[in-house]
């Protein structure tokens, strides 16, 4: 049983339990979706499907310390594992206090290697970090030359703003620094934002929707050349869906410096920024390989680290 205590509709967690689906065939995968905003009831619903059916593993993808405590019991009955993501900088001491708890009853992991090594240093607790998406970098390279070869206009997506967590892009900014940059001509900018009245109209600059259909998502991310987005300094050190999808779709991802990014191998590696990403498009135009460059676990490796955690 895969829970999300903490689903919202379009984020990644439908994402995530897909790619979890397909690394692990053999197995029946039923999928929890409990809503973030009923924490409470949430708990409620995952121990009336616990005493409901009968579970060989309970995977929490998503969940608050809080509700893992209520669901301790749970721990010494079953064989139960969870994710967990990021240690928040307002309640960084109740988690340092509570993960040790809780390591005894989960068997805990992390999405990322670099929160793994965060939870080593404050607390010496060394958990293993998994994959939560699948990436082929055969077919993410492959991507990547057929953008750059086709001589179209140079599409670049600016994903949603967010307060806290992704900062607001000057579009005209950005489009001048991409010119000097890249040195493209012809530049097609798609900002994830309500609609900016004195950009309305402008013929380089185009507004979506938040909240679109995935398939309208993922067509956005396979047409564009570029992801361009910036971390807030204050957000805390976890995966980031933005930049594995970017991978995985053959995208360049325009950044600047911060523990996310850093963790993707910024600046060496797909992930760049303004100094670097003219010298990237050079070697997708060129054809040169960059599956080095590409960040992400194959569907071998991907598979091989979750069943290894869950004892398959």
């Amino acid at each position: 049983l895969l829970v999300d205590l903490l689903y919202r509709e379009h984020g990644s967690y439908d994402d995530d339990v897909e790619a979890l689906r397909r690394a692990l065939p053999d197995f029946e995968c039923e999928h929890l979706k409990c809503d973030v905003h009923d924490s409470l009831g949430s708990v409620r619903r995952t121990l009336a499907k616990m005493l409901s059916s009968r579970y060989t593993r309970i995977v929490f993808l998503s969940a608050k310390v809080s509700q893992l405590a209520f669901l301790l019991p749970l721990g010494f009955v079953h064989r139960a594992y969870a994710i967990y993501h990021f240690m928040p900088n307002t309640r960084a001491d109740l988690h340092a206090r509570l993960l040790p708890v809780l390591a005894r009853a989960f068997r805990l992991a992390t999405y990322s290697e670099a929160v793994s090594s965060m939870l080593h240093d404050r607390l010496g607790i060394r958990l293993p970090a998994l994959p939560s998406r699948i990436i082929d970098k055969v077919e993410s390279e492959r991507r990547m030359h057929a953008k750059y070869a086709d001589g179209t206009t140079f599409r670049v997506l600016v994903p949603g703003i967010r307060p806290g967590v992704r900062k607001f892009l000057n579009p005209l900014e950005l489009l001048s620094n991409l010119e000097r940059a890249t040195g493209a001509t012809e530049i097609r900018l798609f900002v994830q934002s309500a609609p900016i009245d004195a950009l309305t109209g402008h013929p380089s600059i185009e507004f979506v929707r938040s909240g679109i259909p995935k398939d309208e998502y993922e067509a956005l991310y396979c047409s564009c050349h570029l992801i361009a987005l910036e971390f807030d300094c204050g957000y805390e050190l976890r995966a980031s869906g933005v930049i594995l999808d970017a991978a995985a779709s053959g995208c360049l991802v325009l950044t600047t410096d911060h523990q996310i990014t850093r963790s993707y191998g910024f600046p060496n590696s797909i992930v760049c920024d303004i100094s670097t990403v003219g010298a990237l498009i050079g070697r997708a135009h060129s054809g040169e390989t960059l599956q080095p460059l590409i960040p992400g676990a194959g569907i071998e490796e991907f598979s091989q680290r979750w069943r290894t955690f869950l004892s398959l």
